[in-house]
C-alpha cells in the first residue's frame, strides 16, 4: 500500500467506496520500496550486528577506529608539547632580552665613563683616587 492510497483511505469516510478504476491504478503500481538512509545506522545504533554470526567482518573497522583513537592521542600529545616547547622558547627568549638590554646598559655606561676620562686627560683634569673632602674655613 503506498502512501496516496493512504492517505486518501484516511480522508474519505469508511462507508465510502473507491473507484474501481482507482483501485486497479494502485494495484498496478503495486508496492513501493522505501530507500531509507537512517536505517543503517539505526542498526549500528541498536546493537543488532553484535549478534549475528558476521562479528569478524567488522573487526577490520574496530581495527581502524583503534588506529584512529591511538593517532588521536599521539597528535594531542605532540600539539601539547610543542606547545610546552614554545612556552619555554619564549620565556628562555624573553631572559636573554632582558640580560642584553641590561648589559647594553652596562657597556654604554662604560663607554661615557670612557670618553669623560679620555676627555679630561685632553684638558689636564686626572680623576681624583680619594673621595673629595669638606674644606673648612678659618
Amino acid at each position: 500500500m503506498t502512501w496516496l492510497s493512504r492517505k486518501s483511505r484516511a480522508a474519505r469516510p469508511k462507508n465510502q467506496r473507491v473507484a474501481p478504476a482507482q483501485a486497479a491504478a494502485t494495484k498496478k503500481r503495486g508496492k513501493v520500496k522505501k530507500f531509507n538512509i537512517l536505517k543503517p545506522l539505526r542498526d549500528s545504533l541498536s546493537g543488532e550486528w553484535l549478534g549475528t554470526w558476521n562479528k569478524r567482518g567488522h573487526l577490520p573497522f574496530f581495527a581502524f577506529l583503534a588506529l584512529l583513537f591511538v593517532a588521536y592521542i599521539s597528535l594531542v600529545y605532540r600539539y601539547e608539547s610543542n606547545e610546552r616547547a614554545k612556552r619555554d622558547a619564549t620565556r628562555e627568549l624573553l631572559d636573554l632580552s632582558n640580560t642584553h638590554k641590561s648589559l647594553l646598559s652596562e657597556f654604554e655606561t662604560q663607554l661615557q665613563r670612557s670618553k669623560l676620562d679620555d676627555e679630561m686627560a685632553d684638558v689636564g683634569l686626572v680623576q681624583p683616587a680619594s673621595p673629595p673632602q669638606i674644606l673648612i674655613e678659618q
